[in-house]
């Protein structure tokens, strides 16, 4: 059997099961065709069921209750009857992408009028199936390569954290268990002191992978509260090496992305305002470490003196997580980030593409993006690529 296949297979189990809730697609519309009913989505739509009314003039005839109907769809057909008295045919559908339904009746009998209920159809778009799809091959990827390594695998793991933290936010149907073991498997890696490093590669040093492990434990918070004191310990660990102007240094790079004063203060300030959130949470107070260096940490992006590759770049992505603009005029920070956009293409720096776009669309300031219609196969095996092309689309769909 063809591996792909059977992990897409996986996936679909996960998705069908794990979450246990259906989303009713609200906006369609019904037509008659000769004997036959057709129900128009406008956009392709992924049907998961239908509920069929057995009293509807128009599908069974005057006087008539359904009792058996064929539904078709651009790739799939079933054959569903009436059990018992219930006033709606169920169908089951797994149909990936459709733009219509056809409705067929195939056997009536007359009965009294009933009470006529309407229409029901569970499912979602096309567009969004094929993410969550996305999203469960990516996730295992990343769990497999974990497994392999013994090494969280930053690279991979950081993009996909984002990933998934907006699809949660979103309301996207996700691998939880999956998600759950990807985490667990991260604290597992954690030292005593709450750093984390790798003996099998010590060029990979210490502060750069906390850091990465730090981001990913607090956006994982949506899917493993558990790992909270993982994270707490992570961010106590960082502040001993936090400087005095608030910054913090790398100790190794990954071009084009983790490198310099600014990225690493960055992902700090995301470490430590994720673990006072935790703290909080937990104690009811705050950590008084952990709160001073926030300061530091905001200062250091709010101070003109501080320096840092791409400074002005991390400043504004840091927008969402400290909540203020630096000092600067509202206008002239958004054509700055949109110059950003404009600067690092997609396909040379996804990350920054990526990152600032979705500081735009926090602010409410963007409109799509180049990214998303770049056909999957150009990225070919490019990882990087195809993690922050996943980003971009979720940041497109609508929250529930």
């Amino acid at each position: 059997m063809n591996p792909n296949r059977f992990l897409l297979c996986i996936c679909i189990f996960i998705l069908s099961f794990e979450n246990g809730f259906a989303e009713n697609i609200a906006s369609f519309s019904i037509s008659l065709e000769k004997e036959e009913m057709v129900i128009d989505f406008g956009e392709p739509m992924a049907v998961d069921s239908i509920r069929i009314p057995v009293v509807n003039d128009d599908l069974w005839g005057s006087n008539q209750v359904g009792k058996v109907v064929v539904v078709r769809s651009e790739h799939y057909s079933n054959l569903s009857t009436r059990k018992g008295d219930d006033d709606s045919i169920v169908v089951d559908f797994r149909e990936p992408s459709s733009k219509y339904l056809k409705i067929i009746p195939i056997l009536s009998e007359k009965g009294e009028k009933k009470i006529k209920t309407d229409w029901k159809i569970d499912g979602k778009t096309a567009h969004r199936r094929r993410l969550e799809l996305q999203i469960s091959v990516l996730v295992q990827r990343t769990f497999d390569c974990q497994i392999k390594d013994r090494c969280f695998s930053c690279h991979r793991t950081l993009p996909l954290a984002f990933t998934v933290a907006a699809a949660h936010d979103r309301g996207f149907r996700l691998p939880l268990q999956m998600l759950a073991s990807v985490t667990a498997d991260l604290v597992s890696m954690q030292n005593p002191d709450g750093s984390f490093s790798f003996p099998a590669h010590p060029e990979y040093g210490v502060i750069t992978p906390t850091l990465c492990a730090g981001v990913i434990l607090g956006l994982f918070q949506r899917f493993a509260p558990d790992s909270g004191a993982a994270l707490v310990k992570t961010a106590r660990f960082l502040c001993r090496f936090q400087k005095p102007n608030g910054g913090i240094s790398l100790d190794f790079s990954f071009p084009s992305f983790l490198k310099g004063k600014a990225c690493g203060t960055w992902l700090l300030l995301r470490v430590l305002q994720d673990a006072s959130f935790v703290f909080i949470r937990e104690s009811f107070r705050d950590d008084p470490s952990i709160s001073e260096a926030i300061k530091k940490a905001i200062h250091w992006f709010n101070n003109p003196e501080s320096e840092g590759m791409e400074k002005d770049f991390f400043t504004f992505i840091s927008l969402p997580v400290v909540g203020t603009f630096p000092d600067e005029d509202f206008p002239k920070i958004i054509p700055k980030l949109r110059k950003i956009v404009e600067e690092f293409s997609f396909a040379r720096n996804p990350e920054y593409h990526a990152l600032t776009k979705s500081v735009l669309f926090s602010l409410g300031l963007s409109e799509g993006n180049s990214a998303s219609r770049i056909p999957i196969n150009e990225f070919q095996d490019d990882y990087r690529l195809i993690f922050w092309r996943t980003y971009l689309e979720i940041l497109n769909e609508p929250a529930p």
